[in-house]
């Protein structure tokens, strides 16, 4: 499959030319310019560009020097250009990662790769394109019959730089195997995997949790290191969290993967965490908590005793499933077990992993009605009623909130339980939108003051949704108060912090998207955002903290791009170039590239299309063309 994969290439051998690396950095530069809109037209000489280094070979010739972010973002910036109207020698963007890839991959095969820093970048940025990079994977390197070719890359990268190795590749991998003959043979490659495993934020996919687990999951003291994590008072006795959650799904995998002579031999050292664990499970705030620790606790004594090692063996044959899940998250920490390898397969439980998934997933997209199936029923014994499971009983939670002010009086005790809560913030848009509206204006500060203020103490990402869907309804409902409002607490709140800014854009950015919104809420948003927060100072962005310029940049982008001409003004578009023009010369290549990509979606904005552009605008845009070309070419 190697041969194939390079024999299939859809670029040709060329002889290393010495004047290739300079055309390159000619070649990106006119990308970035001709993407930018408001500066150059296209030249003829782009698409001979394209065609000599992505279809005759040449970028091979440049991989070794050139910068890792010009390679990573050639997609982007040809998408950029051609704005899916593509030349006819380009078919997709996938032909142009694929000249990439291939190209990598020719340096692989003839050992000559070099630029591990490439590869990291590219990990990072060609995740989007997943049939070039699958055939990359699957058809190159795991079908290689050499030495892996991606472990000499990794040498020269530290740890974090190799974590977006590790994302790509493990997302195609299947088996355990499969992550065997890629990364078995690297040094680092276990204290690595110990990161990634503790860390509950590497990666996003519970497929690959399970592929790690099953790699490392074998040895028990990944089991015992993982019970320690669950078993900590901190993580236990909080409500319901990701780290639960997390490590709970962890225990699970790494326990069906431990062989039975080891489970007799270490059997002491898992009770004795277990016990540790569970008390302080069971003393949190939370029941959900409780029933997914009572669970894991009941199905890890289970096959202690299926083992022989605590009490009397039970024989399962000819029953249902022996443990019942009776929530929703004891019910899909089941169903991450997999039949990924032959350990797993001879475990107890591989005999009903079929049906009882099934039955899991059926659970979750078919709830059990008690009211409806009683009424329909055709039986008329009344005792049946008694056979229903318990969980379908409960009669449903009852909003505790009816009008705007119950939630501004009793809004500490409400905070209290996070199944509250979330109802109340689930509801409280519907709420607003009937009655902020006909509230005074100091009731509309108020409410705008109480949900601001709220704080997420539940660390439950749901509810921070939420919270952000309650803000943007009261923006929405009484836009001549609250806006202005929310605005000035951008520059005038006490000891505000950047994320309470972050969430002031994010709010303001979504309320702009929302498809309700009206010509005069974009007209709010806009007067008080130039006016308020970007203030026509200079340094109104650069003075930010980092993670809070990002949003200033784009939402200001998104304001002028949505602004019809007849309501523009010059001195939106004035005070925002004035306060790049300060912030280009002191910001890193990242904050570069992101005014690039604003300055160009301005460059589609109605005002610029304008005939009747003041003097003074006219001269602003000139600075910042010749100060983005010093700075950045």
């Amino acid at each position: 499959m190697e041969s194939s994969y390079l024999d299939d290439m859809i670029i040709e051998s060329s002889p290393p030319l010495v004047h290739d690396e300079e055309r390159f950095k000619k070649f990106i530069n006119q990308l970035k310019l001709n993407g930018g809109g408001i500066f150059e037209e296209s030249q003829p000489s782009l698409e001979d560009h394209i065609q000599y280094f992505l279809f005759q070979g040449h970028i091979s010739n440049v991989l070794m020097n050139a910068r890792p972010n010009d390679v990573a973002k050639l997609p982007d910036l040809i998408a950029n250009v051609y704005r899916g109207v593509y030349p006819s020698f380009i078919s997709s963007l996938d032909v142009v990662v694929e000249s990439i890839l291939k190209s990598i991959a020719l340096s692989m095969h003839n050992q000559s790769f070099e630029n591990a820093r490439l590869l990291s970048t590219l990990c990072l940025n060609f995740l989007p394109y997943w049939d070039p990079v699958e055939r990359f994977v699957r058809d190159f390197n795991l079908s290689s019959t050499k030495k892996n070719h991606v472990i000499d890359s990794l040498n020269d990268l530290d740890s974090m730089r190799r974590r977006p190795i590790y994302k790509l590749y493990l997302r195609y991998c299947q088996s355990a195997d499969e992550v065997e003959k890629l990364f078995g043979d690297f040094e680092h490659f276990d204290s690595d995997i110990h990161e990634l495993l503790i860390s509950k934020s590497s990666f996003d996919s519970k497929t690959t949790d399970i592929l790690l687990c099953c790699f490392r999951g074998r040895s028990i003291d990944y089991l015992l290191m993982f019970l320690k994590l669950w078993s900590d008072p901190v993580i236990a006795k909080a409500d319901v969290s990701t780290e639960i959650l997390y490590y709970t799904r962890a225990i699970f995998i790494s326990f069906f993967h431990i062989p039975n002579d080891v489970l007799k031999k270490r059997y002491l050292e898992i009770s004795k965490l277990l016990a540790e664990g569970l008390p302080h499970h069971f003393s949190s705030s939370d029941g959900r908590t409780l029933k997914l620790a009572k669970f894991l606790s009941d199905f890890m004594i289970f096959t202690l005793k299926q083992c022989g090692v605590v009490g009397e063996r039970n024989d399962t044959e000819g029953e249902g499933l022996p443990i019942n899940p009776v929530d929703d998250l004891s019910r899909e920490l089941l169903c991450s077990y997999q039949n990924c390898c032959s350990l797993s397969k001879n475990f107890w439980y591989s005999k009903y992993h079929g049906v009882d998934k099934n039955q899991c997933v059926e659970k979750e997209q078919k709830p059990i009605h008690t009211k409806v199936q009683s009424e329909d029923s055709s039986s008329d014994d009344d005792d049946d009623d008694d056979l229903d499971p318990i969980e379908t009983l409960d009669a449903p939670i009852k909003c505790p909130v009816v009008y705007i002010r119950d939630f501004i009086e009793n809004l500490p005790d409400f905070s209290k339980e996070i199944d509250q809560m979330s109802l109340i913030l689930k509801r409280l848009p519907t709420i607003i939108d009937a009655q902020l509206r006909l509230e005074h204006s100091s009731i509309c500060k108020e409410m705008l003051e109480v949900v601001f203020s709220w704080q997420n103490t539940f660390d439950e990402v749901s509810l921070d949704e939420d919270h952000k869907k309650t803000l943007e309804a009261i923006l929405i409902a009484a836009p001549d108060v609250t806006i202005t409002e929310i605005c000035h607490y951008f520059h005038n709140r006490p000891n505000i912090i950047a994320p309470e800014k972050c969430l002031i854009l994010n709010v303001l950015s979504r309320t702009i998207s929302n498809p309700k919104l009206d010509l005069n809420i974009l007209k709010y948003i806009a007067d008080s955002f130039f006016h308020i927060i970007l203030r026509e100072d200079s340094r109104s962005i650069s003075e930010q903290a980092a993670p809070v310029q990002v949003p200033m940049i784009i939402l200001s982008s998104q304001i002028l791009t949505r602004l019809p001409n007849v309501m523009s003004k010059d001195t939106y578009l004035r005070s925002f170039l004035t306060a790049i023009n300060d912030l280009v010369t002191e910001s890193d290549h990242g904050m570069k590239e992101t005014i690039v990509f604003a300055l160009h979606q301005i460059s589609k904005a109605p005002i610029m299309s304008s005939n009747s552009l003041s003097p003074e605008l006219r001269m602003t845009l000139g600075e910042t063309r010749n100060i983005l070309f010093k700075v950045l070419y």
